[in-house]
């Protein structure tokens, strides 16, 4: 069982001078809950102010980038299509998206994207803060205990 999760990137970042991947370069409060709570199996790809989608293990250097309205219009339709592309090539059985209003502009003009949600793959948090923060943690959860409950019988 192969599961996505698909975040904001955070304005939270070690200042590590050179490259990071992405997963070690955010700190926000996200990162540190998939950090603690990361079941097998799983990817984060990650929307980036700067950088558009990348991969958790995308080697970032340190930087400062707001996703402001007209910045997920800019990267609109390079973050649609290569989102699209991978999803192509890459099945799962779940995915989990836990994006801010701006980051979830960025799908617009994903074509697989909606049928996806329509069939049922995919789940969004909603609501706050604290309390997407909560779903986030509860589905990383679940699908490690899947996992395991699979490979127990």
């Amino acid at each position: 069982m192969r599961h996505l999760l698909l975040i904001s990137c955070s304005a939270t970042k070690r200042h590590d001078p050179g490259l990071l991947p992405a997963i070690q370069r955010y700190q926000g409060v996200v990162y540190r809950v998939v950090r603690r709570n990361r079941p097998d199996h799983l990817s984060v790809w990650i929307i980036s102010a700067e950088f558009g989608l990348i991969d958790e293990t995308c080697p970032i250097p340190d930087y400062d980038r707001l996703m402001t309205p007209e910045r997920s219009r800019e990267l609109e339709q390079a973050v649609s299509q290569e989102l699209d592309r991978r999803l192509r090539t890459e099945h799962y059985t779940s995915i989990f998206v836990n994006l801010g209003t701006h980051y979830a502009r960025t799908l617009n003009a994903s074509v697989i994207f909606p049928h996806l949600r329509a069939a049922g793959f995919v789940e969004e948090a909603h609501g706050g803060i604290g309390s997407r923060l909560r779903q986030t943690k509860q589905w990383l959860v679940a699908c490690g205990e899947t996992q395991y409950h699979t490979l127990d019988g």
